[in-house]
């Protein structure tokens, strides 16, 4: 008789043990299959997210329009060094990032270091208006369909991917950084 009560025991365990595995594996397919991600697109809605861009691989090359309507080209700033900056204008840490950056710039520009900052999921005149109050003399582009931000397969931002001279991403940043720590990951691709 014992073992009869503790069969139905588990028995009325059974479906809350299943719903909660379910629940598990279906949070982990939606973050794997990047059903939401920053970039609003998914394999689920049959848009490609491309190759994606890891540490020492050749950085996938894109091609954008920067915020005067001059085409911007990853592989025309082949020999340099680039860190590439996903970012937004209403972005609060992104905001902060953005003098740091121009301050880097500033200082390394002439040493063959560039800047390619992209905005996504923004609005081009919040980020013209954004690069105007702050004065800042890198280019930066909007990628509207935010194909490059697929390509690269960004969830977060701030995403700073560091590209030396040879094309090839020696460093990834997910968040924010503060100087020390840009100056560091520039050290590694200057």
């Amino acid at each position: 008789m014992r073992e009869i009560s503790t069969a139905r025991a588990w028995a009325r365990w059974i479906p809350s043990a299943l719903g909660i595995i379910i629940v598990v594996a279906l949070v982990g397919y939606l973050v794997d299959e990047d059903i939401v991600t920053l970039a609003g697109a998914s394999r689920a809605s049959g848009t490609p997210t491309g190759v994606g861009a890891n540490i020492g691989m050749l950085a996938p090359d894109f091609s954008l329009a920067d915020i005067y309507g001059n085409e911007l080209k990853l592989s025309d700033f082949r020999g340099q060094a680039v860190m590439i900056n996903f970012w937004a204008s209403w972005c609060p840490p992104c905001r902060e990032e953005m003098p740091l950056m121009e301050a880097a710039y500033n200082e390394r520009s002439d040493k063959g270091m560039a800047i390619l900052a992209v905005a996504v999921n923004d609005d081009a005149g919040a980020v013209t208006s954004f690069v105007k109050e702050l004065s800042l003399t890198f280019p930066v582009a909007v990628d509207n369909d935010n194909r490059v931000a697929l390509l690269y397969r960004v969830r977060a931002i701030p995403t700073t991917f560091f590209v030396d001279r040879e094309g090839v991403i020696r460093d990834i940043q997910t968040g924010p950084m503060d100087k020390k720590a840009m100056l560091k990951k520039l050290s590694r691709i200057m």
